[in-house]
């Protein structure tokens, strides 16, 4: 054997030290680019919990301003906690040096996942300053900002709240500074959310491209490598000998199972001895006895379809395509069946005529009991879901219960006020009992929901002494939860409204109510023909709790509310179709 030369050597050792240097990149990058990926994932994550807080801050306030209970208020200050941690996190690491431990504890203190803390610190360290990072950070402190002024907005109401009395126009006044101070919120989020979404891009963009290119780099190289060396081995010796022999070992030592067979003579030409390792039984029993013993041996669920594949083979060729891929179960000759995958091609002679089929057959029994695995777990999954649905719906029906329990010791108007919140609590369980109902228990045909509420607050009302009749004009729509819950409180408060004030004095009358769509917005109309609103009724100057909902339910669909109180009364909602981006 030739002995390579020192020159040759050495262009070998940097060949080789180039490809492990590309391999060592590759690894690097790929760590580079998971630790980024868990951290951007791990801000959106942070961003949830931070805009859950806000919302529930929000709405926290709001019940503060509205009943003037410190629990609220102290429910409000606690909330805020969560986004107080996430801003000592960030501060704790602008300091010189950073406190990595307090970051750390701030960060947890906002709900993050312990695992995904170190990515985030990571990534604030060494990509704060570049964009879309930076913007991500920008938009942060700006909602921290707004935060302060929320949290300073809740402790001037309670200083004035010790003060005295305070009047229905102050709180409207406060109700509209915490209902913009959300909606500025609501960009920031959506802007941090953005600028998140646009580095997660950027992120596997780069490592996407970079795997590519060291990928491609290490094929040329390995190409090359090979090609170096398959120069020496031939200068080495004349001509590789026994070619046959090394395809033999291959197609012998494959644990998948390799044939032909011929298609004139629908006989085996050759099958792999890897056949004994799958089915038991040897190359020479298989080819003996034929395609005939597989059918003898297949599975009998798989015993039509396989003798339909068969007899395609035969008439394979007069137009007739064949069926290259197919599943089937085998039994082995210890006596289990196993499930096996058969692809097949097609091989041509010199006058491109089909003479021979090629296959390749592989155990796939462990990747199928995976699958199954996977369906299983998937219906156990869906049957929770569904089984929650319906325990919310009857907690729910239990609570009503009680309440229906507790009216009879009241007096008439506190029996009405639990007769609001209950009728409320009905429209939400009512929700749930439709979602346990549908097949994807995500989704509600909010013309059903309405018509079954309607039917609910109808069989309420009525009496022998006041007659109502209700019309309906309902286009289908399905609409999400977070859609439905509201849009059935918002329903619930105006149909209530109807009964108990549009018909005094009078036996008979009739609620309207429509529900249609107009490209990606809906319309919702419920008017009466009663005795209408007073002359001086101002919508926007009412401060009961009924008409405070119909304004905070219509603001969370972004929609509008209009009435007009002509010939009856007559409150119209339009709400967008799709959720927006927060």
């Amino acid at each position: 054997m030739k002995m390579l030369s020192v020159k040759e050597r050495g262009n070998e050792i940097k060949i080789i030290i180039i490809f492990i240097v590309m391999g060592v990149s590759y690894v690097l990058i790929n760590d580079a680019g998971s630790r980024l990926m868990s951290g951007t994932r791990a801000y959106f994550s942070g961003q949830n919990h931070w805009m859950k807080a806000q919302k529930q801050a929000s709405l926290v306030l709001v019940k503060y301003i509205q009943y003037e209970d410190e629990e609220y208020f102290s429910e409000f200050t606690t909330i805020l906690d969560v986004i107080e941690g996430d801003k000592q996190g960030r501060e704790m690491l602008n300091v010189d040096p950073p406190d990595y431990e307090r970051s750390y504890q701030g960060f947890l203190q906002g709900k993050n996942d312990p695992r995904d803390i170190p990515h985030m610190i990571w990534i604030y360290n060494y990509f704060s300053d570049y964009e879309p990072i930076s913007s991500a950070v920008v938009s942060w402190k700006e909602g921290e900002e707004k935060i302060d002024e929320l949290r300073v907005l809740g402790e001037d109401f309670a200083q004035l709240r010790q003060s005295g009395e305070i009047a229905p126009n102050l709180k409207e006044e406060y109700f509209d500074k915490v209902y913009e101070l959300d909606e500025e919120l609501s960009v920031i989020e959506s802007n941090f959310s953005a600028a998140i979404s646009e580095a997660g891009y950027l992120i596997t963009d780069f490592v996407y491209w970079a795997t590519i290119t060291i990928g491609l780099l290490l094929t040329v190289i390995a190409g090359f490598i090979t090609t170096y060396q398959v120069r020496n081995i031939r200068r080495w010796n004349e001509q590789i000998r026994g070619t046959d022999q090394k395809f033999k070992n291959v197609l012998e030592n494959s644990r998948d199972v390799i044939y032909q067979m011929n298609l004139k003579t629908g006989k085996y030409e050759y099958m792999s001895p890897s056949v004994k390792n799958m089915t038991g039984y040897s190359a020479e029993e298989i080819m003996n006895g034929g395609p005939q013993l597989m059918l003898s041996l297949t599975h009998p669920e798989d015993l039509d379809r396989m003798m339909k594949e068969l007899n395609s083979l035969e008439k394979f060729g007069n137009g007739k395509k064949m069926i290259t891929d197919t599943e089937f179960r085998v039994l082995t000759k210890a006596g289990s069946y196993i499930w096996v995958n058969n692809k097949r091609s097609v091989v041509k002679n010199e006058k491109n005529e089909d003479v021979n089929i090629i296959g390749n057959v592989r155990d796939i029994t462990e990747r199928k009991a995976y699958v199954d695995a996977l369906d299983a777990s998937l219906k156990e999954k869906e049957m929770l879901l569904s089984e929650i649905h319906h325990r919310v719906k009857n907690n729910l029906s239990i609570v009503s219960s009680l309440i229906e329990l507790q009216k009879g010791s009241l007096s008439h108007a506190d029996e009405e006020a639990f007769q609001k919140i209950q009728s409320r609590i009905k429209s939400i369980a009512l929700v749930h009992e439709k979602l346990y109902q549908t097949e994807t228990l995500a989704d509600v045909d909010l013309a059903e929901y309405i018509q079954d509420l309607t039917q609910m607050i109808s069989s309420t009302y009525s009496t022998e002494s006041l007659r109502v009749n209700i019309v309906e004009e309902m286009e289908p729509l399905v609409v999400n939860i977070k859609k439905a819950v509201p849009v059935g409180l918002i329903c619930n408060e105006l149909l209530n409204n109807c009964y108990k004030h549009a018909f005094k004095g009078r036996s008979k009358g009739e609620i309207r109510v429509t529900l249609k769509r107009e490209e990606e917005k809906v319309y919702m109309t419920i008017s009466d023909d009663g005795v209408g609103l007073p002359k001086d009724f101002d919508f926007n100057t009412q401060s009961s709790l009924g008409m405070t909902l119909l304004k905070a339910l219509t603001r969370q669909v972004k929609g509008e509310i209009k009435f007009q109180a002509d010939q009856g009364t007559r409150f119209t909602i339009c709400f967008p179709l799709s959720d927006q981006k927060v």
